[in-house]
């Protein structure tokens, strides 16, 4: 590491201790992790002295950066932990969002806290991506039937069939033909403000291409 990168992280990195792991481990504001001086028991029951270390930091092509503090504790997702212990969250919001699209620049200011519908909408507003990403499977399948997902009366998703829906958003394929076909109670929707609506495709061609302009 350069001197001038070394100064610059010692003026503005703040450190605090990361939430249920008091004892063991902190996290930045620059979204690094260190683990404090402690003792642990070692071969034979007998203790040692651990020294405080920076952990290197695995980076994942394309996926969220996790952090293992031990044996016997869960991996954790590295944006979440510094979101917990730097970002108020008054509102309860669910989900942490890079703002610039990049999943390992884990700072403070490139976080923030949003909720599904909001994640989704910077994911196709902001950072351009496509409305899906579809597979020879979905769309392309001749058997295919095209589905829009809305969150609270808006678009946001096009999918190539009920089982694309299923997995990327772990709701059931039943309720989703119910909701379709009309059988849901008034308009009642299946979870958290989804609904659903099978469509052509020579729709799902016209829609996709709408919001990929934007």
């Amino acid at each position: 590491m350069k001197k001038n990168e070394e100064a610059k992280i010692s003026i503005k990195e703040v450190w605090r201790d990361i939430i249920d792991y008091e004892d063991i481990a902190q996290v930045s504001s620059l979204g690094r992790i260190r683990t404090k001086d402690r003792m642990v028991r070692g071969k034979n029951n007998c203790k040692r002295k651990c020294k405080s270390r920076i952990l290197v930091i695995r980076k994942r092509e394309n996926d969220y950066n996790r952090i293992k503090l031990g044996t016997y504790i869960p991996t954790m997702l590295l944006h979440r932990v510094v979101a917990i212990a730097f970002l108020p969250n008054p509102k309860n919001k669910k989900d942490v969002n890079h703002k610039d699209g990049d999943k390992s620049n884990n700072t403070i200011e490139n976080l923030e806290w949003v909720s599904r519908s909001e994640n989704q909408k910077h994911a196709y507003r902001i950072l351009k991506r496509k409305v899906s990403n579809v597979d020879k499977a979905g769309i392309l399948s001749p058997c295919s039937e095209p589905i829009i997902v809305s969150y609270n009366n808006e678009i946001i998703d096009i999918l190539g069939s009920k089982s694309e829906v299923f997995r990327k958003y772990k709701i059931a394929i039943p309720l989703i033909t119910r909701y379709i076909n009309g059988d849901y109670k008034r308009n009642t929707t299946v979870k958290d403000g989804y609904t659903f609506k099978k469509i052509t495709k020579e729709e799902y061609y016209t829609i996709n291409n709408k919001y990929e302009k934007r």
